[in-house]
């Protein structure tokens, strides 16, 4: 989770700047745990050893716990802010994944599609893609600001509530 403090985000700016800076931490890991499937792939095609099977199991392992923990790092102050405003959620819908795992999905599909060989193109269908999760992302956020849907505390990939 490091990447986030060095991404250069004055995040110092914002009202919420954990929820920022966990945001912006969340491309580099992105890239990270995508950077892994790669040579996981390469491993399945040889039938390669065990302890080279290891090595990128850790990369993998450990990005994703850190997009976890960068999940629970927006989320529970999301809920926290939410709870602090006493807005009645007395007949919101609970939703099963708070902003953070959409923001989550959304920075991955970003790193997916934008890579050092892949230029974005704006027309293209991942653009279209990133616009639809984009608005979908603000009905979301609409609905939990105006009481409409409720947001869980985040649970990290052990299933403990943070």
């Amino acid at each position: 989770m490091a990447g986030a403090a060095s991404t250069g985000v004055r995040s110092r700016r914002y009202a919420h700047p954990e929820i920022v800076t966990a945001t912006v931490g969340l491309l580099p890991v992105h890239h990270r745990q995508l950077d892994a499937l790669g040579p996981i792939a390469a491993l399945i095609g040889c039938k390669a050893a065990r302890p080279e099977w290891r090595v990128a199991a850790d990369v993998l392992v450990r990005a994703t716990r850190d997009i976890q923990g960068l999940i629970a790092r927006i989320d529970n102050p999301v809920h926290d802010v939410l709870s602090d405003q006493a807005l009645d959620s007395s007949h919101a819908c609970l939703q099963p994944h708070g902003l953070g795992a959409m923001l989550s999905r959304h920075t991955r599909y970003w790193a997916s599609e934008v890579t050092a060989d892949r230029d974005f193109v704006s027309g293209s269908d991942a653009a279209s893609t990133l616009i639809e999760q984009a608005a979908a992302f603000n009905r979301f956020a609409a609905r939990i600001v105006t009481g409409q849907a409720s947001v869980p505390r985040a649970t990290p990939c052990g299933g403990r509530v943070l």
